[in-house]
């Protein structure tokens, strides 16, 4: 087993799916497929970008802080702003956001010493291209990530 904690900018996040997301009083935890292990991750030692299998991402103790669904701007192909949408704060139980999530892409996650935040970008529905995205800001300590085996190698 690979295991990593607070690695969270050791990983890349292209095509990484939620398979299942657990909010409970223990933390907040997710199973992934799809997870890139960058070169110089400390699990690394093919130092190659190698997809992980099934992994496990933890967070002990963790408590979602906010939701917001993000905003975006339209531009015809002058450059000219068509439309502006705001960021919009949801509310946390407004949803079973840990249902909704699931099936969903993690597209990154950034750490600072006040938050942690997951970017999910939704699957669009209708087919016409990116769906809603949102950005859910985490109070957490130590991330651990987990995974079992490496798969393939990323080709570019």
């Amino acid at each position: 087993m690979f295991k990593t904690i607070n690695e969270t900018d050791k990983f890349r996040y292209d095509d990484c799916v939620i398979n299942e997301m657990i909010i409970d009083s223990v933390g907040i935890s997710m199973s992934v497929d799809a997870l890139i292990v960058k070169g110089d991750n400390s699990q690394n030692s093919n130092y190659t970008d190698s997809y992980a299998g099934t992994s496990q991402i933890e967070m002990k103790g963790a408590s979602i802080i906010k939701i917001v669904k993000d905003g975006y701007k339209v531009y015809d192909a002058n450059d000219v702003l068509i439309k502006e949408i705001p960021d919009e704060e949801m509310d946390i139980n407004s949803e079973k956001w840990n249902i909704k999530f699931a099936g969903q892409y993690l597209t990154g996650i950034r750490r600072s010493d006040e938050e942690t935040v997951f970017e999910i970008e939704m699957n669009d529905e209708e087919g016409f291209g990116v769906g809603d995205s949102f950005s859910v800001y985490i109070k957490c300590g130590d991330i651990s990530i987990c995974w079992e085996k490496y798969m393939n190698r990323v080709s570019y």
